[in-house]
Protein backbone atom coordinates (compact mmCIF):
# COMPACT_ATOMS: atom_id res chain seq x y z
CA UNK A 1 0.00 0.00 0.00
CA UNK A 2 2.76 2.52 1.11
CA UNK A 3 4.60 1.85 -2.72
CA UNK A 4 1.23 2.12 -4.13
CA UNK A 5 1.10 5.74 -2.25
CA UNK A 6 4.41 6.61 -3.86
CA UNK A 7 4.40 5.54 -7.20
CA UNK A 8 1.27 7.74 -7.15
CA UNK A 9 2.79 10.96 -5.23
CA UNK A 10 5.86 10.75 -7.81
CA UNK A 11 3.69 10.39 -10.91
CA UNK A 12 1.38 13.81 -9.61
CA UNK A 13 4.86 15.57 -8.90
CA UNK A 14 6.33 14.29 -12.75
CA UNK A 15 3.05 15.73 -14.28
CA UNK A 16 3.32 19.60 -12.30
CA UNK A 17 5.52 20.81 -14.30
CA UNK A 18 3.90 19.43 -17.47
CA UNK A 19 0.38 20.89 -16.21
CA UNK A 20 1.94 24.27 -15.65
CA UNK A 21 3.40 24.65 -18.82
CA UNK A 22 -0.14 23.77 -20.23
CA UNK A 23 -1.64 26.90 -17.83
CA UNK A 24 0.82 28.86 -19.12
CA UNK A 25 0.74 28.20 -22.54
CA UNK A 26 -3.27 28.37 -22.73
CA UNK A 27 -2.70 31.92 -20.79
CA UNK A 28 -0.75 33.42 -23.54
CA UNK A 29 -3.42 32.04 -26.12
CA UNK A 30 -6.21 33.98 -23.54
CA UNK A 31 -3.97 37.47 -23.61
CA UNK A 32 -3.65 37.33 -27.16
CA UNK A 33 -7.96 36.85 -27.73
CA UNK A 34 -7.80 40.09 -25.72
CA UNK A 35 -5.45 42.21 -27.25
CA UNK A 36 -6.93 40.88 -30.39
CA UNK A 37 -10.50 42.03 -29.70
CA UNK A 38 -8.74 45.26 -28.45
CA UNK A 39 -7.35 45.97 -32.17
CA UNK A 40 -3.92 46.01 -30.80
CA UNK A 41 -2.58 43.56 -33.45
CA UNK A 42 0.82 43.55 -32.65
CA UNK A 43 0.12 42.61 -29.31
CA UNK A 44 -1.87 39.51 -29.94
CA UNK A 45 0.57 38.11 -32.61
CA UNK A 46 3.63 38.08 -30.07
CA UNK A 47 0.98 36.37 -27.65
CA UNK A 48 0.15 33.68 -30.12
CA UNK A 49 3.76 33.36 -31.51
CA UNK A 50 4.71 32.38 -27.82
CA UNK A 51 2.31 29.65 -27.75
CA UNK A 52 2.30 28.19 -30.89
CA UNK A 53 6.08 27.93 -29.94
CA UNK A 54 5.87 26.04 -27.32
CA UNK A 55 5.10 22.06 -27.30
CA UNK A 56 2.35 22.13 -24.52
CA UNK A 57 -0.10 23.62 -26.54
CA UNK A 58 -2.99 20.88 -26.81
CA UNK A 59 -3.50 19.69 -30.47
CA UNK A 60 -7.16 20.65 -30.33
CA UNK A 61 -6.46 24.50 -29.44
CA UNK A 62 -3.49 24.61 -32.23
CA UNK A 63 -5.94 24.97 -35.17
CA UNK A 64 -7.80 27.97 -33.17
CA UNK A 65 -4.37 29.72 -32.56
CA UNK A 66 -3.37 29.86 -36.15
CA UNK A 67 -6.70 31.15 -37.37
CA UNK A 68 -6.37 33.99 -34.57
CA UNK A 69 -2.97 34.69 -35.53
CA UNK A 70 -3.91 34.80 -38.96
CA UNK A 71 -6.88 37.34 -38.08
CA UNK A 72 -3.94 39.38 -36.47
CA UNK A 73 -1.59 39.15 -39.46
CA UNK A 74 -4.23 40.23 -41.74
CA UNK A 75 -5.25 43.21 -39.56
CA UNK A 76 -1.33 44.44 -39.67
CA UNK A 77 -1.98 43.80 -43.74
CA UNK A 78 0.39 40.86 -43.75
CA UNK A 79 -1.54 39.01 -46.52
CA UNK A 80 0.02 36.26 -47.68
CA UNK A 81 1.34 34.93 -44.33
CA UNK A 82 -2.14 34.91 -42.81
CA UNK A 83 -2.90 32.69 -45.20
CA UNK A 84 -0.75 30.94 -44.41
CA UNK A 85 -1.80 30.39 -40.99
CA UNK A 86 -5.21 29.92 -42.24
CA UNK A 87 -3.92 26.67 -44.42
CA UNK A 88 -2.44 25.29 -41.32
CA UNK A 89 -5.52 25.76 -39.68
CA UNK A 90 -7.65 24.08 -42.09
CA UNK A 91 -5.24 21.32 -42.39
CA UNK A 92 -5.22 20.72 -38.41
CA UNK A 93 -9.47 20.88 -38.09
CA UNK A 94 -10.97 20.89 -41.95
CA UNK A 95 -14.57 21.08 -40.58
CA UNK A 96 -13.19 24.72 -39.22
CA UNK A 97 -15.99 27.00 -40.88
CA UNK A 98 -13.90 30.50 -39.42
CA UNK A 99 -10.97 29.62 -40.66
CA UNK A 100 -12.50 28.78 -44.81
CA UNK A 101 -14.31 32.68 -44.05
CA UNK A 102 -11.16 34.27 -42.70
CA UNK A 103 -9.05 32.93 -45.56
CA UNK A 104 -11.92 34.38 -48.17
CA UNK A 105 -11.97 38.01 -46.85
CA UNK A 106 -7.98 38.18 -47.34
CA UNK A 107 -8.42 36.54 -50.66
CA UNK A 108 -11.05 39.01 -51.56
CA UNK A 109 -8.60 41.84 -50.31
CA UNK A 110 -5.88 40.50 -52.90
CA UNK A 111 -8.27 40.29 -55.91
CA UNK A 112 -8.66 36.62 -56.04
CA UNK A 113 -13.01 36.98 -55.72
CA UNK A 114 -13.81 33.89 -57.65
CA UNK A 115 -11.57 31.49 -55.45
CA UNK A 116 -12.82 33.93 -52.35
CA UNK A 117 -16.16 32.26 -53.30
CA UNK A 118 -14.99 28.92 -53.10
CA UNK A 119 -14.14 29.35 -49.47
CA UNK A 120 -17.35 31.09 -48.70
CA UNK A 121 -19.12 28.30 -49.61
CA UNK A 122 -16.91 25.85 -47.59
CA UNK A 123 -17.68 27.31 -44.48
CA UNK A 124 -21.47 28.07 -45.58
CA UNK A 125 -21.90 24.04 -46.13
CA UNK A 126 -20.25 23.73 -42.83
CA UNK A 127 -22.66 26.18 -40.89
CA UNK A 128 -26.05 27.36 -42.92
CA UNK A 129 -26.98 30.34 -40.82
CA UNK A 130 -23.09 31.94 -41.10
CA UNK A 131 -24.13 35.41 -41.68
CA UNK A 132 -21.00 36.90 -41.52
CA UNK A 133 -19.88 34.60 -44.35
CA UNK A 134 -23.10 35.61 -46.25
CA UNK A 135 -21.97 38.67 -46.13
CA UNK A 136 -18.60 38.01 -47.00
CA UNK A 137 -19.73 36.30 -49.51
CA UNK A 138 -22.05 38.91 -51.13
CA UNK A 139 -18.95 41.16 -50.87
CA UNK A 140 -17.10 39.05 -52.79
CA UNK A 141 -19.80 38.31 -55.82
CA UNK A 142 -19.58 42.38 -55.35
CA UNK A 143 -15.75 42.49 -56.45
CA UNK A 144 -16.60 40.24 -58.87
CA UNK A 145 -19.55 41.98 -60.66
CA UNK A 146 -22.19 39.49 -59.68
CA UNK A 147 -24.59 42.32 -58.72
CA UNK A 148 -27.73 39.54 -58.33
CA UNK A 149 -26.11 37.04 -56.28
CA UNK A 150 -24.66 40.19 -54.22
CA UNK A 151 -28.17 41.24 -53.65
CA UNK A 152 -29.23 37.85 -52.65
CA UNK A 153 -26.75 37.01 -50.27
CA UNK A 154 -27.06 40.53 -48.78
CA UNK A 155 -30.60 39.46 -48.06
CA UNK A 156 -29.65 36.32 -46.36
CA UNK A 157 -27.51 38.34 -43.98
CA UNK A 158 -30.07 40.74 -43.53
CA UNK A 159 -32.43 37.89 -42.68
CA UNK A 160 -29.80 36.46 -40.12
CA UNK A 161 -28.96 39.68 -38.70
CA UNK A 162 -31.45 42.58 -39.31
CA UNK A 163 -30.18 44.93 -36.26
CA UNK A 164 -26.75 44.88 -38.12
CA UNK A 165 -25.88 47.84 -40.63
CA UNK A 166 -23.11 46.15 -42.47
CA UNK A 167 -25.44 44.00 -45.07
CA UNK A 168 -27.53 46.65 -45.95
CA UNK A 169 -24.84 49.16 -46.93
CA UNK A 170 -23.58 45.78 -48.54
CA UNK A 171 -26.30 45.47 -50.51
CA UNK A 172 -27.13 49.45 -51.60
CA UNK A 173 -23.71 49.32 -53.06
CA UNK A 174 -25.26 46.43 -55.13
CA UNK A 175 -28.08 48.02 -55.85
CA UNK A 176 -26.44 50.95 -56.87
CA UNK A 177 -24.46 49.00 -59.45
CA UNK A 178 -27.48 47.64 -61.02
CA UNK A 179 -29.19 51.46 -61.18
CA UNK A 180 -31.31 51.02 -58.76
CA UNK A 181 -30.63 53.80 -56.75
CA UNK A 182 -34.18 54.50 -54.66
CA UNK A 183 -33.60 51.14 -53.87
CA UNK A 184 -30.17 51.71 -52.26
CA UNK A 185 -31.29 54.73 -50.70
CA UNK A 186 -33.65 52.59 -48.50
CA UNK A 187 -30.66 50.33 -47.71
CA UNK A 188 -28.43 53.07 -46.76
CA UNK A 189 -31.31 55.31 -44.92
CA UNK A 190 -31.60 51.23 -43.01
CA UNK A 191 -28.31 51.17 -42.34
CA UNK A 192 -28.11 54.75 -40.42
CA UNK A 193 -30.68 54.68 -38.72
CA UNK A 194 -29.24 51.18 -37.30
CA UNK A 195 -25.99 52.74 -36.63
CA UNK A 196 -26.54 57.25 -36.73
CA UNK A 197 -22.29 57.13 -36.65
CA UNK A 198 -21.97 54.51 -40.00
CA UNK A 199 -20.22 57.06 -42.15
CA UNK A 200 -19.28 54.33 -45.28
CA UNK A 201 -23.50 54.69 -45.10
CA UNK A 202 -23.18 58.36 -45.00
CA UNK A 203 -20.99 58.51 -48.20
CA UNK A 204 -22.80 55.90 -50.47
CA UNK A 205 -26.33 57.25 -50.03
CA UNK A 206 -25.04 60.70 -50.67
CA UNK A 207 -23.44 59.13 -54.40
CA UNK A 208 -27.11 57.60 -54.45
CA UNK A 209 -28.63 60.84 -54.31
CA UNK A 210 -26.25 62.26 -56.68
CA UNK A 211 -27.13 60.06 -59.17
CA UNK A 212 -30.99 60.80 -58.77
CA UNK A 213 -29.63 64.98 -58.96
CA UNK A 214 -31.06 65.18 -55.33
CA UNK A 215 -28.31 67.34 -55.00
CA UNK A 216 -29.00 69.61 -51.60
CA UNK A 217 -29.28 66.16 -49.65
CA UNK A 218 -26.05 64.64 -50.99
CA UNK A 219 -24.27 67.59 -50.18
CA UNK A 220 -25.76 67.03 -46.40
CA UNK A 221 -24.58 63.35 -46.27
CA UNK A 222 -21.61 64.14 -48.07
CA UNK A 223 -20.69 67.07 -44.92
CA UNK A 224 -20.83 64.19 -42.80
CA UNK A 225 -18.86 62.03 -44.27
CA UNK A 226 -16.11 64.51 -45.18
CA UNK A 227 -16.18 65.88 -41.63
CA UNK A 228 -15.61 62.55 -39.84
CA UNK A 229 -12.76 61.37 -42.88
CA UNK A 230 -11.30 63.99 -44.01
CA UNK A 231 -8.56 62.48 -45.50
CA UNK A 232 -10.84 60.81 -48.21
CA UNK A 233 -10.17 62.26 -51.26
CA UNK A 234 -13.16 60.41 -52.97
CA UNK A 235 -15.51 62.23 -50.74
CA UNK A 236 -14.11 65.80 -51.50
CA UNK A 237 -14.46 65.21 -55.41
CA UNK A 238 -18.03 64.06 -55.04
CA UNK A 239 -18.78 66.83 -52.53
CA UNK A 240 -17.14 69.33 -55.23
CA UNK A 241 -18.83 68.33 -58.32
CA UNK A 242 -22.23 68.20 -56.51
CA UNK A 243 -21.74 72.23 -55.36
CA UNK A 244 -20.56 72.59 -59.12
CA UNK A 245 -23.88 71.67 -59.90
CA UNK A 246 -25.71 73.58 -57.49
CA UNK A 247 -23.65 76.61 -59.13
CA UNK A 248 -22.15 76.75 -55.58
CA UNK A 249 -18.71 77.34 -56.89
CA UNK A 250 -16.99 78.84 -53.92
CA UNK A 251 -17.52 75.66 -51.95
CA UNK A 252 -16.74 73.53 -54.78
CA UNK A 253 -13.21 75.38 -54.80
CA UNK A 254 -12.68 75.13 -51.04
CA UNK A 255 -13.47 71.12 -51.57
CA UNK A 256 -11.39 70.89 -53.96
CA UNK A 257 -8.94 72.17 -52.42
CA UNK A 258 -8.93 70.45 -49.66
CA UNK A 259 -8.86 67.07 -51.95
CA UNK A 260 -5.45 68.46 -53.23
CA UNK A 261 -3.87 68.52 -49.89
CA UNK A 262 -4.76 65.61 -49.42
CA UNK A 263 -3.45 64.00 -52.72
CA UNK A 264 -1.47 67.00 -55.03
CA UNK A 265 -1.15 64.08 -58.06
CA UNK A 266 -4.58 62.81 -58.72
CA UNK A 267 -5.67 64.42 -62.01
CA UNK A 268 -8.85 63.98 -61.90
CA UNK A 269 -9.12 67.28 -59.14
CA UNK A 270 -7.11 69.45 -61.23
CA UNK A 271 -9.80 68.49 -64.21
CA UNK A 272 -13.15 69.12 -62.38
CA UNK A 273 -11.49 72.21 -60.85
CA UNK A 274 -10.80 72.91 -64.79
CA UNK A 275 -14.31 72.82 -65.91
CA UNK A 276 -15.33 75.10 -63.43
CA UNK A 277 -13.32 77.60 -64.60
CA UNK A 278 -13.93 77.53 -67.70
CA UNK A 279 -17.82 77.64 -66.97
CA UNK A 280 -16.65 81.01 -64.96
CA UNK A 281 -14.89 81.77 -68.24
CA UNK A 282 -11.44 82.37 -66.67
CA UNK A 283 -9.90 80.10 -69.56
CA UNK A 284 -6.16 80.73 -68.45
CA UNK A 285 -6.61 79.26 -65.08
CA UNK A 286 -8.65 76.28 -67.03
CA UNK A 287 -5.42 75.60 -69.47
CA UNK A 288 -3.23 75.67 -66.63
CA UNK A 289 -5.27 73.04 -64.63
CA UNK A 290 -5.99 70.82 -67.52
CA UNK A 291 -2.50 70.73 -69.13
CA UNK A 292 -1.10 70.23 -65.42
CA UNK A 293 -3.67 67.35 -65.32
CA UNK A 294 -2.63 65.38 -68.47
CA UNK A 295 0.77 65.84 -67.00
CA UNK A 296 0.14 64.15 -63.86
CA UNK A 297 -2.40 61.67 -66.63
CA UNK A 298 -1.86 62.19 -70.34
CA UNK A 299 -4.61 58.98 -71.01
CA UNK A 300 -7.38 61.20 -69.25
CA UNK A 301 -10.41 61.70 -71.58
CA UNK A 302 -12.27 64.22 -69.72
CA UNK A 303 -8.66 65.96 -69.29
CA UNK A 304 -8.48 66.21 -72.92
CA UNK A 305 -12.12 67.32 -73.48
CA UNK A 306 -12.25 69.69 -71.59
CA UNK A 307 -8.60 70.89 -72.93
CA UNK A 308 -10.68 70.74 -76.33
CA UNK A 309 -12.97 73.22 -74.75
CA UNK A 310 -10.73 75.67 -73.67
CA UNK A 311 -8.70 76.18 -76.55
CA UNK A 312 -12.31 76.42 -78.55
CA UNK A 313 -12.82 79.25 -76.28
CA UNK A 314 -9.32 80.81 -76.97
CA UNK A 315 -9.58 80.56 -81.15
CA UNK A 316 -7.17 77.67 -81.77
CA UNK A 317 -10.06 75.09 -83.33
CA UNK A 318 -7.16 72.83 -84.60
CA UNK A 319 -5.69 72.37 -81.36
CA UNK A 320 -9.65 71.83 -79.64
CA UNK A 321 -10.45 69.02 -82.25
CA UNK A 322 -7.08 67.13 -81.98
CA UNK A 323 -7.76 67.10 -77.98
CA UNK A 324 -11.86 66.42 -78.43
CA UNK A 325 -10.21 63.21 -81.36
CA UNK A 326 -8.26 62.18 -78.12
CA UNK A 327 -10.98 62.28 -75.69
CA UNK A 328 -13.01 60.09 -77.39
CA UNK A 329 -10.57 57.70 -78.85
CA UNK A 330 -9.31 56.95 -74.93
CA UNK A 331 -13.46 56.71 -74.38
CA UNK A 332 -15.46 55.51 -76.80
CA UNK A 333 -18.62 56.90 -74.78
CA UNK A 334 -17.06 60.45 -73.45
CA UNK A 335 -20.19 62.61 -73.61
CA UNK A 336 -18.10 66.01 -73.56
CA UNK A 337 -15.62 64.79 -75.85
CA UNK A 338 -18.71 64.10 -78.41
CA UNK A 339 -20.29 67.40 -77.48
CA UNK A 340 -17.30 69.71 -78.49
CA UNK A 341 -16.17 67.54 -81.57
CA UNK A 342 -19.88 67.95 -82.98
CA UNK A 343 -19.38 71.95 -82.07
CA UNK A 344 -16.09 72.38 -83.86
CA UNK A 345 -17.15 70.27 -86.85
CA UNK A 346 -20.73 72.69 -86.92
CA UNK A 347 -18.73 75.57 -87.42
CA UNK A 348 -15.80 74.74 -90.02
CA UNK A 349 -18.79 73.68 -92.22
CA UNK A 350 -18.33 70.36 -91.84
CA UNK A 351 -22.40 68.61 -91.12
CA UNK A 352 -22.06 65.52 -92.01
CA UNK A 353 -19.74 64.78 -88.92
CA UNK A 354 -21.41 67.44 -87.20
CA UNK A 355 -24.81 65.28 -87.08
CA UNK A 356 -22.89 62.06 -86.84
CA UNK A 357 -21.44 63.15 -83.15
CA UNK A 358 -24.51 65.23 -82.33
CA UNK A 359 -26.55 61.56 -82.88
CA UNK A 360 -23.76 59.69 -81.05
CA UNK A 361 -24.27 62.15 -77.94
CA UNK A 362 -27.87 61.89 -77.96
CA UNK A 363 -27.29 57.70 -78.14
CA UNK A 364 -25.29 58.25 -74.50
CA UNK A 365 -27.54 61.11 -73.30
CA UNK A 366 -31.27 61.11 -74.23
CA UNK A 367 -31.50 64.17 -72.24
CA UNK A 368 -28.82 65.98 -74.20
CA UNK A 369 -30.62 69.47 -75.25
CA UNK A 370 -27.05 70.70 -76.76
CA UNK A 371 -27.75 67.41 -78.67
CA UNK A 372 -31.21 68.17 -79.88
CA UNK A 373 -30.24 71.10 -80.89
CA UNK A 374 -27.52 70.57 -82.97
CA UNK A 375 -29.41 68.32 -84.91
CA UNK A 376 -32.07 70.39 -85.35
CA UNK A 377 -30.00 73.29 -86.69
CA UNK A 378 -28.27 71.34 -89.15
CA UNK A 379 -31.29 68.90 -90.71
CA UNK A 380 -34.18 71.48 -89.75
CA UNK A 381 -36.10 68.78 -88.11
CA UNK A 382 -36.89 67.47 -84.46
CA UNK A 383 -34.59 65.40 -83.14
CA UNK A 384 -36.02 61.73 -83.39
CA UNK A 385 -34.51 59.79 -80.25
CA UNK A 386 -34.04 56.25 -80.61
CA UNK A 387 -36.17 54.11 -78.44
CA UNK A 388 -38.00 50.99 -78.47
CA UNK A 389 -41.47 50.89 -77.46
CA UNK A 390 -42.28 48.38 -74.94
CA UNK A 391 -45.93 47.32 -73.96
CA UNK A 392 -49.26 49.10 -74.56
CA UNK A 393 -50.16 52.95 -73.72
CA UNK A 394 -52.10 52.60 -69.75
CA UNK A 395 -53.82 55.68 -68.93
CA UNK A 396 -51.47 57.59 -71.54
CA UNK A 397 -48.44 55.71 -70.10
CA UNK A 398 -45.76 54.18 -72.24
CA UNK A 399 -42.72 52.44 -71.60
CA UNK A 400 -39.42 53.07 -73.88
CA UNK A 401 -36.37 51.00 -73.48
CA UNK A 402 -33.33 53.42 -74.24
CA UNK A 403 -30.22 52.37 -76.43
CA UNK A 404 -28.19 51.89 -72.47
CA UNK A 405 -30.84 49.10 -71.82
CA UNK A 406 -32.54 51.08 -69.18
CA UNK A 407 -36.33 51.71 -69.53
CA UNK A 408 -38.50 54.89 -69.20
CA UNK A 409 -42.55 55.67 -68.73
CA UNK A 410 -43.22 58.79 -70.16
CA UNK A 411 -46.58 60.46 -70.30
CA UNK A 412 -47.52 63.16 -73.01
CA UNK A 413 -49.77 64.73 -70.13
CA UNK A 414 -46.97 65.67 -68.05
CA UNK A 415 -44.09 66.68 -70.85
CA UNK A 416 -41.21 66.82 -68.55
CA UNK A 417 -41.90 64.00 -65.69
CA UNK A 418 -39.47 61.09 -66.99
CA UNK A 419 -40.07 57.90 -64.55
CA UNK A 420 -36.78 55.78 -64.86
CA UNK A 421 -38.07 52.06 -64.20
CA UNK A 422 -35.80 50.17 -61.52
CA UNK A 423 -35.89 46.44 -62.73
CA UNK A 424 -35.26 42.98 -61.42
CA UNK A 425 -34.91 40.40 -63.60
CA UNK A 426 -34.37 40.18 -67.51
CA UNK A 427 -37.82 40.60 -68.35
CA UNK A 428 -39.70 43.81 -69.79
CA UNK A 429 -41.73 46.07 -67.47
CA UNK A 430 -44.95 46.89 -68.14
CA UNK A 431 -47.29 48.98 -66.84
CA UNK A 432 -50.28 48.09 -64.32
CA UNK A 433 -52.07 50.86 -62.69
CA UNK A 434 -52.01 54.69 -62.50
CA UNK A 435 -53.55 56.31 -60.23
CA UNK A 436 -53.70 59.95 -58.76
CA UNK A 437 -54.62 60.88 -54.86
CA UNK A 438 -56.39 64.08 -53.47
CA UNK A 439 -56.82 65.73 -50.53
CA UNK A 440 -53.42 66.14 -48.38
CA UNK A 441 -51.29 64.36 -50.74
CA UNK A 442 -52.96 66.18 -54.05
CA UNK A 443 -50.51 66.18 -56.63
CA UNK A 444 -49.18 62.84 -56.05
CA UNK A 445 -49.28 59.69 -58.80
CA UNK A 446 -48.76 56.26 -57.94
CA UNK A 447 -47.52 54.65 -61.61
CA UNK A 448 -47.91 50.66 -60.07
CA UNK A 449 -45.34 48.66 -62.38
CA UNK A 450 -44.30 45.03 -63.44
CA UNK A 451 -40.66 44.72 -62.26
CA UNK A 452 -39.30 41.55 -63.45
CA UNK A 453 -39.05 38.12 -61.89
CA UNK A 454 -35.64 38.30 -59.68
CA UNK A 455 -33.72 35.47 -58.47
CA UNK A 456 -32.51 37.27 -55.63
CA UNK A 457 -35.71 37.40 -54.38
CA UNK A 458 -36.24 33.68 -54.89
CA UNK A 459 -37.65 34.11 -58.16
CA UNK A 460 -40.91 36.32 -57.28
CA UNK A 461 -42.73 38.23 -59.35
CA UNK A 462 -41.71 41.81 -58.60
CA UNK A 463 -44.62 45.13 -58.26
CA UNK A 464 -43.25 48.63 -57.65
CA UNK A 465 -44.74 51.95 -57.24
CA UNK A 466 -43.38 54.67 -58.60
CA UNK A 467 -44.10 57.35 -56.00
CA UNK A 468 -44.83 61.03 -58.51
CA UNK A 469 -44.24 64.74 -57.52
CA UNK A 470 -46.57 66.32 -60.74
CA UNK A 471 -46.09 69.31 -58.83
CA UNK A 472 -42.25 69.51 -58.85
CA UNK A 473 -42.30 66.66 -61.61
CA UNK A 474 -40.21 64.55 -59.93
CA UNK A 475 -39.90 61.05 -58.97
CA UNK A 476 -40.22 61.20 -55.14
CA UNK A 477 -39.30 57.24 -54.32
CA UNK A 478 -39.63 53.92 -56.05
CA UNK A 479 -41.41 51.87 -53.42
CA UNK A 480 -42.35 47.53 -53.41
CA UNK A 481 -45.86 47.12 -53.98
CA UNK A 482 -45.53 43.18 -53.86
CA UNK A 483 -43.04 40.54 -54.13
CA UNK A 484 -45.06 37.24 -55.39
CA UNK A 485 -47.87 36.59 -52.95
CA UNK A 486 -46.78 38.66 -50.28
CA UNK A 487 -47.72 42.52 -50.28
CA UNK A 488 -45.69 45.87 -48.42
CA UNK A 489 -47.51 47.38 -45.78
CA UNK A 490 -48.58 51.30 -47.29
CA UNK A 491 -48.97 53.52 -44.35
CA UNK A 492 -50.41 57.35 -45.34
CA UNK A 493 -50.07 59.96 -42.51
CA UNK A 494 -49.18 63.50 -42.26
CA UNK A 495 -47.71 64.04 -45.72
CA UNK A 496 -45.57 60.95 -45.32
CA UNK A 497 -46.17 57.25 -46.66
CA UNK A 498 -44.34 54.22 -44.52
CA UNK A 499 -43.79 51.32 -46.73
CA UNK A 500 -42.53 48.11 -45.22
CA UNK A 501 -41.26 45.76 -47.61
CA UNK A 502 -42.47 42.20 -47.24
CA UNK A 503 -39.43 41.28 -45.65
CA UNK A 504 -40.05 43.57 -43.19
CA UNK A 505 -37.78 46.62 -43.46
CA UNK A 506 -39.70 50.02 -43.21
CA UNK A 507 -38.93 53.03 -45.32
CA UNK A 508 -40.72 56.36 -44.73
CA UNK A 509 -40.83 58.98 -47.97
CA UNK A 510 -42.18 62.43 -46.75
CA UNK A 511 -44.55 64.02 -49.68
CA UNK A 512 -45.36 67.00 -48.06
CA UNK A 513 -44.82 69.11 -45.22
CA UNK A 514 -45.90 68.82 -42.32
CA UNK A 515 -48.81 70.63 -40.94
CA UNK A 516 -48.63 73.86 -39.04
CA UNK A 517 -48.79 73.59 -35.51
CA UNK A 518 -51.34 76.34 -34.12
CA UNK A 519 -50.19 77.50 -31.18
CA UNK A 520 -53.22 78.50 -28.57
CA UNK A 521 -53.57 82.55 -27.57
CA UNK A 522 -51.29 82.76 -24.22
CA UNK A 523 -54.04 83.80 -21.81
CA UNK A 524 -53.36 86.84 -19.30
CA UNK A 525 -53.89 86.00 -15.91
CA UNK A 526 -53.54 88.91 -13.02
CA UNK A 527 -50.66 88.73 -11.76
CA UNK A 528 -49.42 85.96 -13.59
CA UNK A 529 -48.00 85.30 -17.18
CA UNK A 530 -47.87 81.51 -18.71
CA UNK A 531 -45.33 82.17 -21.66
CA UNK A 532 -42.54 79.87 -23.20
CA UNK A 533 -39.03 79.04 -21.79
CA UNK A 534 -36.20 76.37 -22.95
CA UNK A 535 -35.86 75.24 -19.94
CA UNK A 536 -39.57 73.64 -18.78
CA UNK A 537 -41.30 75.31 -21.55
CA UNK A 538 -43.24 77.76 -19.15
CA UNK A 539 -41.70 81.25 -17.64
CA UNK A 540 -43.11 83.81 -14.72
CA UNK A 541 -43.36 86.66 -16.80
CA UNK A 542 -42.73 87.75 -20.29
CA UNK A 543 -40.42 90.72 -21.76
CA UNK A 544 -41.18 94.35 -20.07
CA UNK A 545 -42.37 95.37 -23.45
CA UNK A 546 -45.44 92.79 -23.65
CA UNK A 547 -45.92 93.49 -19.87
CA UNK A 548 -46.17 97.18 -20.58
CA UNK A 549 -48.39 96.28 -23.21
CA UNK A 550 -50.41 93.34 -22.14
CA UNK A 551 -54.09 93.25 -22.71
CA UNK A 552 -56.53 94.22 -20.33
CA UNK A 553 -60.33 93.35 -20.94
CA UNK A 554 -62.12 96.29 -21.80
CA UNK A 555 -65.58 97.49 -19.67
CA UNK A 556 -68.61 97.96 -21.58
CA UNK A 557 -69.68 101.61 -21.93
CA UNK A 558 -72.96 101.27 -19.88
CA UNK A 559 -75.14 103.59 -18.29
CA UNK A 560 -74.65 102.94 -14.24
CA UNK A 561 -77.76 102.12 -12.71
CA UNK A 562 -79.15 104.01 -9.67
CA UNK A 563 -79.37 102.28 -6.33
CA UNK A 564 -82.96 101.27 -5.42
CA UNK A 565 -84.27 101.62 -2.35
CA UNK A 566 -86.89 100.22 -0.55
CA UNK A 567 -89.61 102.47 -1.25
CA UNK A 568 -88.70 101.96 -4.99
CA UNK A 569 -88.69 98.00 -4.60
CA UNK A 570 -92.30 98.94 -3.28
CA UNK A 571 -93.84 101.18 -4.61
CA UNK A 572 -92.60 101.33 -8.25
Amino acid sequence: MRILTAAIIAIVLASAPAQGAVQQTLLRVQEGSAALLRGNFAKALAHYNEALNSESLPESRRASVFNDRGVAKWRLARRKEAIEDFNKAVELYPEYAAAYNNRGNVLVELGHSEVAIEDFDRAIMLSPNYAAAFNNRANAYLSAGRYEEAVRDFRKAISLIPTNPVPFNGRGKAQSALNRNYAALRDFSRAIKLNAKYITAYANRAEAYSEIKNHSKALSDFAVAADAQPENLSLHLARAKSFAVRKVYRKSFTSLSKAIEVDPENAEIFTVRAEIYTVLKDYQRAMADVSHALKLDPDSADAHAIRAVVHNKLQDPEAALADANKAVELDPNNMKGYEIRALLHETSGNAESAEKDYRRLLDLDDQSKKAQDGIQRLTGAKAEINREQVGELVDNWIIQKLPNGNYVALNDKYKKLRVQLEMYGSEAPAILEWSRLKNRFNGIGLLRYFAGDSKAYDGNRMEYIAIVDLYSKKVAAIEPFKWGDKPADWSWKDGAVAVTDPDGTVNSVRLRRRRPVVKPERPYVTGWWWGQSANDGWVDRPPRAAWNNRSRPRKKNRRRRKTRSLFNFLFD
